[in-house]
Formats: C-alpha cells, sequence, structure tokens
C-alpha cells in the first residue's frame, strides 16, 4: 500500500471491530509518498508509513495465535516542510511507526500468543524542515508494533525487529526531532 499522505496496513486497516487468529502476515508494506510539501490548509503530515501488516484505526481488534515476519512501515523520503504553514503545532513527515502493527489513537488492541520476527519500522531520508512549530523527520516508532492509545499484549514473541530512522534529514528549528528511531520491538505513546 502506498499513500500520498499515509500508507495503512500493508495487508488490512480496521475501522470497526475485527478478531484475526490462526493467522500468517508475511513481507507487507505500508509506504508512504515520496516527495511532496507540507503547505498547510490542514495537511501537516506528510509520507507516513504506518502498520507494514494491520492498522487498527479507530477500532477494536483482536489478534491471536498469528505470525508477523519481514513486515515493514516505511516513511517517504525527500519531502519538505514549505513556506505559509501556519501555526499548527507539528508536522510528521517521512515517519514510519508499527513494522507489523499501528494501533492508532482512540482504538483498542488486544494480542495473545502471537510471534514477530525480522518487523521494521524506517523512517523517510533527505527530507528538510521548516521554520515554525514542530516537525518530526525521518522518525521510526516501533520495529514490530506502535501503540497510540490501549494494547493488551501478552504470551507473545518478538525477535529481531527492527525500528531505523532515516538518514540526511535537515530540521529548520530547534524544536524539530530528526532521524530518530525508538522501540525496535514496541513503541507505546
Amino acid at each position: 500500500v502506498v499513500g500520498a499522505v499515509a500508507g495503512n496496513g500493508g495487508a488490512l486497516t480496521n475501522y470497526a471491530t475485527a478478531v484475526i487468529a490462526r493467522s500468517n502476515f508475511t513481507s507487507n508494506t505500508a509506504r508512504g509518498y515520496d516527495g511532496g510539501q507540507v503547505r498547510g490548509a490542514g495537511l501537516y503530515d506528510l509520507g507516513l508509513g504506518q502498520g507494514g501488516a494491520i492498522t487498527n484505526h479507530k477500532g477494536v481488534l483482536t489478534v491471536e495465535d498469528s505470525t508477523f515476519t519481514d513486515n515493514c512501515a516505511i516513511g517517504g523520503s525527500g519531502g519538505q516542510v514549505g513556506p505559509g504553514i501556519g501555526e499548527q503545532r507539528f508536522s510528521f513527515i517521512g515517519h514510519a511507526q508499527g513494522g507489523a502493527i499501528a494501533n492508532q489513537h482512540d482504538s483498542f488492541l488486544e494480542l495473545r500468543r502471537s510471534t514477530f520476527i525480522g518487523n521494521q519500522a524506517i523512517g523517510g531520508s533527505g527530507i528538510l524542515g521548516g521554520r515554525k512549530a514542530e516537525n518530526w523527520l525521518g522518525v521510526a516508532l516501533g520495529g514490530a508494533m506502535m501503540n497510540y492509545f490501549i494494547a493488551e499484549v501478552s504470551d507473545s514473541v518478538f525477535d529481531r525487529n527492527e525500528a531505523l530512522a532515516g538518514n540526511e534529514n535537515t530540521g529548520g528549528n530547534p524544536g524539530d526531532v530528526v532521524s530518530v528511531a525508538r522501540g525496535g520491538a514496541i513503541f507505546e505513546v
């Protein structure tokens, strides 16, 4: 899945209630689009890759007895914060979150007896920051899983998952968060 603003859920995006059991997710990719410029008017995110296998967006998701192998969330490269972006609080550009699963705002995830091997969140590269607000450039969060709301994880295995920040990114002000990687297995806000 490739998206200009966001590539969500390489295999599945859940907006309701779903149960996934005894399933295998292998080599799925959610990729943010390369290039572009944040200009304001409500568009403050660009090139996001979220949930290499699954994005849970304002849903209730149960995953059990499943395996996630070599899935990737990849942030787009080459984007920039343009002029006239106003006074928004922040922009995400080339941001990657949840190599296998991204559990978004207002979402509930219950994860049981599952295995995560070799999944990656990879931030974008060659991104230029702006002079206003706070910008997150080429950041990677949660090689296997990123949780922004409520998640219960039990009896699961995480092996060789990685969060890899982008490179050659340039901030435009001291508040910018540039080329940071956190949570090789799980990142929780």
